[in-house]
């Protein structure tokens, strides 16, 4: 057991009887869920079942950070995707602008707040970066 959660102290459960039942259910990301459940027995004290409902919400709590780091992975390959698109499209205005084209009036406005996107998109991409090395962390994967 981890510090969070000590390792309750031992006690014979031959014999003992089961007062109740709880199950706990979560829906992860990419439509998984996982399902723990366990018993209440006679004479438990409430300590011991929120000791063991924390411990599975934490487990629950991990697989969901686990399930998430699919879904963090697509956004930030979208991000790289759509960042190197604008990329493209900006070269390709100003060239033409460089080459004494004429640039549209939205064409212009393109160009105007160029620094700014291609700069909120390199954030994007770090904080997506940032995001998956937590949740990989956090998880140990």
């Amino acid at each position: 057991m981890t510090d969070k959660h000590p390792a309750p102290a031992e006690s014979p459960l031959h014999g003992v009887a089961v007062t109740g039942n709880f199950t706990i259910q979560a829906t992860l990301p990419q439509g998984k869920q996982v399902t723990f459940s366990g018993y209440l027995y006679e004479g438990e004290s409430i300590e011991s079942v929120n000791q063991r409902v924390d411990l599975l919400h934490d487990a629950i709590d991990r697989q969901r950070t686990r399930a998430e780091i699919p879904e963090l992975e697509i956004v930030l390959e979208n991000s790289i995707k759509r960042l190197d698109e604008i990329k493209q499209h900006y070269a390709v205005l100003l060239q033409k602008k460089a080459q004494g084209g004429k640039v549209s009036t939205q064409e212009k406005q393109a160009l105007d707040v160029m620094d700014i996107n291609v700069k909120k998109h390199a954030d994007d991409i770090e904080v997506g970066r940032s995001k998956i090395a937590a949740a990989r962390a956090a998880v140990g994967k």
